[in-house]
């Protein structure tokens, strides 16, 4: 009987000890994502010149090639999780988390159109919405007030869409009849093959009291957060602002 309750009594000390290792925090991050995107070399193209006048369209057939090429416009995003650590050490902590995450992601779409030895710009801004469920895996390491952390994010796409496609009100030239869907000048619609995606993370904070921390985090997207046969694809990585609050 004895050896019952002292082999109990071990255990009760054990666990103790581990739950004394394990601490739970809430996190907020809030900035802009940074999305990058393939530039598109079109070997033969046509333009097209519309006469608002008459309502005529010309069609104008070139032979040389041109490039689709596409520029990041700063947008928001914003993400909220808890995550769970267990420390190593005094100074190293390995953490797991879950967040939700929501990412708009803007980019200028540029297509060039040479006319009679003139260039024209057809310029589009394409916007897109995303609602992840992000996985968070990493190592944090402290000294003093300062801590630093690396981790790891596979993230299921919950929802996307593409939101907004803004046009030239009166361009000279179109890279396609107007009016008509063709791979230069898409339509708003949701087709996305991406079902998730994959980025790592790096983030220096401040402790600033014994339950709250700030600093930045820098999230790198790793794999393409969107794909489509209507329009490019694209990576999305992240620059934001980040708040952890422990609760345990």
């Amino acid at each position: 009987m004895k050896y019952l309750i002292f082999s109990l009594l071990t255990l009760n000390i054990l666990n103790a000890k581990a739950q004394a290792k394990i601490s739970y925090d809430l996190f907020l991050d809030a900035g802009t994502s940074l999305s990058k995107s393939p530039t598109v070399v079109i070997p033969g193209f046509r333009a097209f010149q519309y006469d608002p006048n008459t309502g005529t369209t010309t069609i104008i057939q070139f032979a040389s090639k041109t490039s689709n090429t596409f520029k990041n416009k700063i947008s928001p995003q914003v993400s909220l999780g808890v995550r769970a650590n267990y420390a190593l050490s005094q100074f190293i902590k390995l953490y797991g988390g879950l967040g939700i995450s929501f990412i708009n992601s803007k980019r200028i779409n540029t297509f060039p159109i040479t006319v009679g030895g003139k260039n024209f710009d057809y310029i589009t801004t394409e916007s897109f919405n995303f609602y992840n469920l992000n996985f968070k895996l990493g190592l944090s390491a402290s000294k003093n007030k300062w801590s630093l952390n690396v981790g790891i994010s596979p993230s299921l796409i919950l929802s996307s869409k593409v939101a907004v496609i803004e046009k030239p009100e009166d361009p000279e030239f179109y890279p396609a009849p107007p009016g008509t869907l063709n791979p230069q000048d898409p339509q708003p619609s949701a087709d996305n093959k991406e079902k998730g995606f994959i980025s790592i993370s790096i983030s220096p904070l401040y402790q600033v009291s014994n339950k709250l921390k700030i600093g930045l985090e820098y999230d790198h997207g790793l794999s393409k957060l969107y794909s489509s046969e209507v329009y490019q694809s694209m990576k999305v990585s992240s620059l934001c602002f980040k708040i952890v609050y422990k609760l345990k």
